[in-house]
C-alpha cells in the first residue's frame, strides 16, 4: 500500500516515480541518480520504485526510497499512487512516461492547472492511429501538465497535440562530457543493452556486411 506516515508539508518534497527501478540493469538507476544530484539539497525526495529499489539507490539525507511496485499490479498501483500524490499537491515526476501513464494521470484527479505539478519525462513515444486525438483531449483537460522530451521529434508531437509546457532536455547523465578523445584505431561502438528492441538485429546485419566487404573494424 501507499505509506502515509510522516507526510511532509506541501511543496517540501518532490516524488520521482520509476516502477521498473529494481536493480542496476537498464537506464533507471543512472537516471534517478542523476536527478537526485540535480535536485538534492533544494527539496526532499521520495522515490517510488519496484521491489529492490531500496538496495539500488543510496538513501542519503532527505531521500526516501519506496519498494512499491509489483510487476503484476503495476498499472493499478500507479493509478492509486498518482491519485494519492496529486491529492497531496506535491510535485511528481514520472521519469519514464509512456501512453499508459498519461491516461492514468489524466483520470487520477481534477484538471492539472499548475505547470510543474505533474511532469512526464518521455524518452520515446510510438504514434498510432487515433493517439493524437486522445493526446489532444488530455492537453485540453490538463493545461498545466508538463512534459520533458529527449528529441525534437517528441517535442513536435506533444506541441502539435496542444500541450503548452513541453521542454526538450538533454538526457540526464552522471558522466562529465569528454573534452578530448585518445587517438586509436577506428571502432564500431554499440551503446546500450543487447536487445531486439534496441536495434540488435541491425548491428548483426552491419557486422555481416563488414565481413563480406573484408573490413576488420573492431566491435565494442
Amino acid at each position: 500500500g501507499i505509506e502515509r506516515t510522516g507526510v511532509r508539508p506541501i511543496r517540501d518534497v518532490i516524488h520521482l516515480v520509476e516502477p521498473t527501478l529494481r536493480n542496476r540493469a537498464g537506464h533507471c538507476a543512472s537516471l534517478i541518480e542523476s536527478m537526485i544530484m540535480g535536485i538534492q539539497g533544494e527539496r526532499h525526495l521520495e522515490i517510488w520504485g519496484g521491489v529492490g529499489a531500496g538496495s539500488v539507490i543510496d538513501r542519503g539525507d532527505g531521500i526516501i526510497v519506496h519498494d512499491h511496485f509489483r510487476k503484476t499490479f503495476r498499472r493499478l498501483q500507479a493509478f492509486r499512487l498518482y491519485r494519492e500524490l496529486r491529492s497531496r499537491r506535491q510535485p511528481m515526476i514520472v521519469t519514464t512516461a509512456g501512453s499508459t501513464d498519461f491516461l492514468l494521470a489524466s483520470h487520477s484527479g481534477k484538471a492539472i492547472d499548475e505547470p510543474g505539478q505533474v511532469v512526464m519525462v518521455v524518452h520515446w513515444f510510438r504514434m498510432k492511429q487515433g493517439r493524437m486525438k486522445w493526446l489532444s483531449r488530455i492537453a485540453r483537460k490538463h493545461p498545466g501538465l508538463s512534459i520533458a522530451v529527449m528529441t525534437s521529434r517528441l517535442r513536435d508531437i506533444f506541441q502539435d497535440a496542444g500541450f503548452e509546457h513541453v521542454r526538450q532536455i538533454n538526457y540526464p547523465s552522471l558522466l562529465e562530457p569528454a573534452k578530448t578523445f585518445p587517438e586509436s584505431e577506428p571502432h564500431l561502438l554499440v551503446a546500450g543493452a543487447a536487445r531486439m528492441d534496441k536495434g540488435l538485429p541491425h548491428v548483426v546485419d552491419l557486422i555481416q556486411r563488414y565481413a563480406e566487404q573484408g573490413r576488420t573494424i573492431p566491435l565494442k
